[in-house]
């Protein structure tokens, strides 16, 4: 039985938790005795809230003197515990150390809310096998995973005493209709052991990242001091010398086996997973009658949930306790680690040669101002040293688990483990601090090397005649005299101006500054360096899986991260020769990954890249935006043409339409894109956007302007906030080329049109090979129907197969069973059918099927596209053109046929630099026939179908073939330069110039008044400019002019009657050649 005693809480109050009856039944004077001593504890506290407590006896106060004191029941008049936090203990590893992302990590919040996830889980995959839980229980489970009230909890728990069923019973108030099925089957270790597992994978997380970066910045440290020599140490004597960076380097050896040794431990966590009571998993196979592989899906099912690849097959109740060992045990090797590190650090600290950092308003000493006490080195060793300890309470709770499992883990686990992550947080968080900003002071080894010297010039004395046992006497009592002056009086050492002026020493003299040069007593410790950078640390670091979405890395930690892996893929690139090209690849790739990652954090995060453009001094263009040179706009000029010319050869009008448009117009037809959209808010709070594409504003142009029939073009930019990736032609800012075909029309003539146009562009742009994919959108809703997909998933299970050109079908699949809750053999069912391409053998091949044959949605489709491939051999354009069951076009609106053109040449390759050019689709469209109905407030029916040519990716590729050619393009239209030879012509060439633009030619000179002949010329030659007028002396006085040839250099005199005459034949002649050239 409890002590009464123990129902009193710090601060005086009463516990009001229920315990047994004998436990909490008053005595019967209503009172509850405390001791005294007890009492005393908080009576200096309490006096000011409370009265003093006076018993009565016959009438008469009376003051108690036994070993208790009477205080009131709670009913009769409770004591108040103290509101304030700080009246009771905290643990500082949590309110004075830890970093906000470790100490959440360990938060009832992130606890409980993954309890429930877990609970979530669970029933999500026994629905998925077949057991009676209704999509509105799970919607409510999922609705309420944050929504924990903890004073329901509390009160549970006070009444229950068992903390698990607890929030059972609280989860279930706030999702009532979910109170039958959860927890079903489970223990408590269900949620208990799998929850700690998942926090501990994302403890490690932040563990690697961290320490990933005070590796990185030590690194640097290690590199920048490679041949700074400096005292080794040996029995904590004077050794030979080393240098700073090869100390740093033993350091960081240490640092980089903590480092795969958490990769290591992490990848080496399994989930407990699905196990029962006992481990045998009866519960559940009771719950599926005996179904073994439902049991074993189950179990598989939500460890991939929770993000885990690897279950434990034998556990008891508990995974087996072994594991909080060896998770202790890398934790602790770490602190011994760190211990070791900053114990160095202190040590020559107090030699005067490291320091850690120090700023410019911090305190060493409250007694002693000149202090400057290595407190960081300091704490992170206090630390270390409680680090190392945990993992014996770990050793203790393994040897004393009996059986299958006892309680007596539970109390030790939930201090030990939180608390060793959280001593390794805040050990890497100072570490970095100190990582960053070590001082190193070179001169400190001025006092001992010319003891270390003293080798060097015994063998200097004997190279030049003398006795080596005489030498050695005359240096050693030269050394003990210096020695006396440093170690006795203070002074610097003196050993090298007392060899000077011996006159025994004399024949080497002016050898002495090279016997004293310290680099040639520090051996290869900088080519060990270079060494262990290259083969050692360069591939520890490329081989860890240190990058992962999920963990709760900020923005900081993550710019560490992409300079470390962006030094390292340099690295690997320097020494490829000694590497695999998989290595580099790999590298390249995370790095890749990492970027991404901060993109996303950015913007889930929501961090106002506005002001951080504003404190940031680099002049540059926003993120997804570039600018282009002449060179590039004279490329892009030329795409523009073609494209344009094609479209006017079609018949099309052009348009434009504003950039921004109201939101409501543009929302909810992108789909899952519709994130993506540019929100903007004017004066007077109107919602606007910036346009996503041009085919919505040209929707809302034709219901707005009541135009049933049109046949128009559109190049303008679109936005969309998107994750930019400029290797690929992914920007925020792009131009868009369309062409759309607006009108009732009989079938797919006009689609067909449209895939005319594809092809003309392309062949015509001479991109290289390619392959335009048509689909029809009615095709894909049969497709789901007879596979089995509900109608409400069409348009989300639509944008999932729109995910195969980015990803293996074993990762589209996962994602349609795991997060868009498809059964197994539902998506195995739509995957027979969107893995077959082809042409008009492949339409009567899908008449046959049985199932499809009887939907209304096929019939017409497959109508549509036999139709279509008609017309397009009439168009001679069939042989470009594959039907791809597969192909989505993501966007909302399509309807009906949909189409995409993709490059078949251009390869990514992620071990080449950022400027390579990538496949992709380069032309996409369709047709969208409900569009200008649903905008329209009259709901008008305007069909239409058009496409988008993707000219970012055209722009990229024609730059490419420009480089690849050598050929400089020509960035002006300038037919004709004006100049002179002589000075004071400056008049004469401006009258030249406006009698030349008055006849239409396109004609510029220098803008100097006396410009040298040769810079005039040279100006020709760089921007292509073939002819020359010159004008002299000589020419006014016979009223002539020189016409230059430039690039062969022959010059004609001409009258200047007949300039006009010849400038025009020269040039006709000239276009006649280019043409001819291309």
């Amino acid at each position: 039985m409890s002590s009464q005693s123990d129902q009193l809480k710090p601060g005086g109050s009463v516990d009001e938790r229920p315990r047994r009856k004998s436990d909490v039944t008053p005595p019967s004077d209503d009172t509850v005795k405390v001791p005294k001593s007890l009492l005393n504890l908080f009576q200096n506290d309490l006096v000011q809230q409370q009265p003093q407590q006076q018993s009565t006896t016959n009438g008469k106060e009376t003051t108690s003197t036994s070993s208790t004191t009477v205080i009131p029941t709670p009913v009769a008049k409770p004591v108040q515990e103290p509101v304030d936090e700080r009246s009771k203990y905290r643990s500082p590893l949590v309110s004075r150390y830890a970093s906000i992302e470790m100490s959440y990590n360990f938060s009832d919040t992130k606890k409980f809310s993954t309890w429930r996830k877990l609970w979530f889980w669970l029933a999500k995959c026994q629905q998925r096998l077949g057991l009676d839980i209704s999509d509105e229980q799970l919607d409510e489970m999922e609705k309420n995973i944050f929504n924990i009230d903890y004073d329901i909890a509390e009160a549970e728990e006070r009444r229950r005493r068992h903390d698990v069923m607890a929030h059972v019973h609280t989860f279930a108030k706030c999702s009532p209709k979910s109170a039958p099925i959860i927890h079903l089957g489970a223990t408590s270790a269900f949620v208990g052991d799998n929850a700690d597992l998942i926090v501990m994978r994302d403890a490690f997380d932040l563990l690697i990242t961290k320490l990933a970066v005070c590796i990185q910045r030590l690194s640097q440290f290690a590199q920048d001091y490679a041949c700074l020599p400096t005292l080794g140490y040996t029995h904590m004597q004077p050794a030979q010398l080393t240098t700073v960076g090869k100390r740093a380097c033993m350091w960081i050896q240490d640092l980089l086996m903590d480092l795969k040794n958490f990769d290591r431990m992490k990848r080496h966590l399994r989930f407990r997973g699905v196990k029962g009571t006992t481990g045998t998993q009866a519960s559940f196979l009771q719950l599926f009658n005996g179904d073994h592989s439902k049991v074993e899906e189950l179990d598989r099912m939500v460890t991939e949930m929770a993000g885990f690849t690897k279950t434990f097959i034998i556990c008891g109740q508990t995974y087996t306790r072994k594991l909080d060992v060896e998770v202790l045990s890398v934790l602790a090797s770490f602190g011994s680690s760190i211990h070791k590190m900053c114990t160095d650090i202190r040590l020559l600290a107090s030699l005067k040669e490291i320091e850690e950092p120090f700023e410019i308003e911090q305190i060493g000493s409250s007694a002693m101002p000149y202090k400057r006490n290595p407190m960081r080195c300091e704490r992170c060793c206090s630390l270390a040293r409680h680090l190392m300890i945990l993992v014996n309470d770990t050793l203790g709770t393994h040897s004393v688990q009996w059986m299958e499992r006892t309680l007596d883990d539970s109390a030790n686990k939930r201090i030990c483990i939180p608390e060793a992550f959280l001593t390794a947080d805040i050990i890497l968080f100072t570490l970095q601090n100190i990582s960053e900003g070590l001082v190193v002071y070179p001169k400190h080894i001025k006092q001992e090397l010319p003891f270390m010297a003293t080798e060097n010039i015994i063998m200097a004395m004997v190279a030049a005649g003398g006795n080596r046992q005489e030498c050695h006497e005359k240096i050693r009592t030269l050394s003990q005299k210096a020695a006396e002056k440093v170690k006795i009086e203070g002074l610097d050492n003196d050993l090298v101006e007392r060899v000077k002026i011996d006159p025994y020493f004399q024949p080497i003299v002016s050898k002495l500054d090279v016997l004293l040069d310290a680099k040639t007593f520090i051996g290869r410790a900088p080519e060990q360096i270079k060494s262990y950078f290259v083969e050692q640390f360069v591939m520890t670091i490329a081989n860890l899986d240190t990058i992962n979405n999920d963990s709760l890395v900020n923005n900081n930690d993550l710019r560490d991260l992409i300079q470390i892996q962006g030094d390292l893929v340099r690295k690997l690139k320097s020494e490829r020769h000694l590497l695999t090209r998989t290595q580099i690849n790999d590298a390249v790739q995370k790095l890749l990954s990492l970027k991404q990652e901060q993109q996303q954090q950015t913007k889930d995060v929501g961090i106002d890249e506005a002001a951080v453009a504003k404190d940031d001094k680099t002049i540059k263009t926003p993120k997804g935006t570039r600018d282009y040179h002449p060179e590039q706009m004279s490329v892009r000029e030329g795409v523009f043409r073609t494209i344009i010319d094609c479209f006017k050869r079609h018949g099309a009008e052009t348009i434009d339409t504003p950039v921004m448009e109201f939101t409501n117009i543009l929302t909810e037809k992108y789909g899952e894109d519709s994130k993506l959209i540019y929100e903007l808010k004017d004066q007077s709070g109107e919602a606007l956007a910036l346009r996503y594409d041009l085919t919505v504003p040209f929707a809302r142009y034709l219901a707005q302007n009541k135009i049933y029939n049109m046949k128009r073009y559109h190049i303008a930019k679109v936005y969309r906030r998107d994750n930019p990736k400029m290797a690929r032609g992914r920007y925020r800012e792009f131009y868009q080329c369309d062409f759309d075909i607006a009108g009732e029309h009989d079938p797919v003539i006009a689609d067909a049109e449209c895939l005319k146009i594809v092809v003309e562009i392309l062949e015509k742009l001479a991109l290289g090979p390619f392959i335009v994919y048509v689909n029809h959108r009615k095709l894909l809703d049969a497709i789901f129907t007879v596979s089995g997909v509900p109608d409400l998933l069409f348009h989300s299970i639509s944008s999932t197969v729109d995910k195969l050109d980015k990803m293996p079908w074993e990762d589209v699949r996962s994602e349609m069973i795991n997060e868009k809750g498809l059964a197994p053999e539902v998506a195995d069912k739509i995957g027979e059918f969107i893995k077959l391409h082809g042409n008009v053998d492949l339409i009567a091949k899908l008449r046959t099927d049985p199932n499809l044959s009887k939907q209304k949605n096929a019939h017409e489709a497959l109508n549509d596209l036999e139709l279509l491939f008609r017309y397009l051999q009439l168009y001679d354009v069939v042989d470009k053109i594959v039907l791809d069951l597969k192909l989505v076009r993501g966007l909302d609106y399509y309807t009906g046929v949909v189409f995409e053109a993709v490059l078949t040449e251009y390869k990514y390759d992620p071990s080449l630099q950022q400027d390579q050019v990538v496949v992709g689709s380069v032309a996409g469209g369709g047709r969208y026939d409900e569009l200008v109905h649903k905008i329209d407030p009259k709901q008008r029916k305007v069909p239409c179908v058009g496409v988008s040519i993707g000219v970012e990716r055209i722009f990229a590729i024609k730059e490419r073939q420009l480089a690849d050619s050598k050929l400089t393009p020509k960035t002006t239209e300038t037919e004709v330069y004006v100049a002179s030879a002589q000075k004071n012509f400056l008049e004469e060439r401006m009258k030249l110039c406006s009698y030349l633009w008055k006849r239409g030619f396109k004609t510029e000179m220098a803008l100097k008044r006396n410009p040298k002949m040769l810079d005039q010329l040279q100006y020709c030659e760089k921007n292509q400019i073939d002819l020359c007028v010159i004008i002299g002396e000589s020419e006014l006085q016979k009223n002539v002019v020189k016409i230059r040839n430039v690039p062969t250099r022959k010059e004609t005199e001409i009258k200047r009657e007949l300039l006009a005459d010849e400038l025009r034949s020269r040039l006709d002649t000239l276009n006649e050649k280019q043409q001819q050239r291309s």
